[in-house]
């Protein structure tokens, strides 16, 4: 690698800077001439000119030696001014942190330059109170969602969970008409699905006891209606023999009338 010589920053006439580049040539190893350039720093002053941002944000480069060669204020840069933390820069690409100015900086190795962007601390910190309210705010609505989704969540389930508490009351006072409506395909739904057949065998089972004793009252009503019928076949069959006997007709009158009326007393009780 060829070493070359760069100058100190100079201004012309117009006030306008310059630094000189000079590099040797070299043929065969030995140095046969000079390549010398001037270059005018007028790009770097634009280009630094544009780089703002906020109300305090500002860039500007300095020289090895820590002096100003391009900056947005030209008094310091004509004035060959010097940085006052030059000094506290380290090598490496870092920033450091004043008393009221926030600002990071790098190393430009071909030329041994800085590039130190500055901002002050409050207009800084005030991007920071911003970016921590949409933070909190992003968070509360976030709460305010899982809140409203807890809400939701809890209702489906604990919705169908009270028809079932009511159903189970409805069964307990031994009403086996109304089932819990089936509404969804999960856990709950199978619950519901169980418990509305649980019911429904409660009810085939209720149903077949009240056949069974329907059954065994109809059969003692037949067996006391068959008494009394035979008792009145009797006294039918008696009657034209004995319808002269004042005692059988008097028994007759007592019996017979007395049996009918026992015999509608059982058919009521059937229907």
């Amino acid at each position: 690698t060829q070493k070359y010589f760069l100058s100190e920053i100079y201004f012309s006439d117009k006030m306008r800077s310059f630094i000189d580049l000079a590099m040797p040539v070299k043929s065969y190893g030995q140095i046969v001439g000079v390549l010398y350039a001037q270059i005018s720093l007028a790009g770097i002053w634009d280009v630094v000119d544009q780089i703002s941002f906020g109300e305090t944000g500002q860039a500007f480069v300095l020289s090895e030696k820590g002096v100003f060669i391009a900056h947005l204020d030209k008094k310091k840069v004509l004035a060959n001014e010097k940085w006052p933390y030059f000094p506290a820069i380290k090598k490496d690409v870092a920033g450091i942190e004043l008393s009221d100015q926030i600002l990071a900086y790098a190393k430009i190795p071909s030329l041994n330059w800085l590039i130190v962007v500055t901002q002050s601390k409050a207009e800084a910190l005030s991007y920071l109170i911003i970016v921590k309210f949409i933070v909190h705010f992003i968070i509360l609505i976030m709460i305010v969602l899982v809140l409203a989704l807890s809400i939701l969540l809890s209702r489906k389930i604990v919705a169908p969970i009270r028809l079932l508490i009511k159903g189970s009351k409805e069964v307990a006072k031994g009403n086996f008409e109304e089932e819990v409506p089936i509404s969804r395909a999960d856990e709950v739904g199978e619950l519901i699905f169980s418990f509305n057949q649980m019911v429904r065998d409660l009810k085939t089972a209720k149903d077949q006891e009240q056949l069974a004793l329907v059954g065994k009252a109809a059969s003692a009503i037949v067996h006391d209606l068959k008494n009394s019928v035979m008792l009145v076949h009797t006294y039918i069959t008696l009657f034209p023999q004995r319808y002269k006997d004042p005692a059988f007709i008097q028994k007759f009158i007592e019996t017979v009338p007395k049996e009918l009326d026992q015999w509608l007393n059982m058919l009521k009780e059937i229907v």
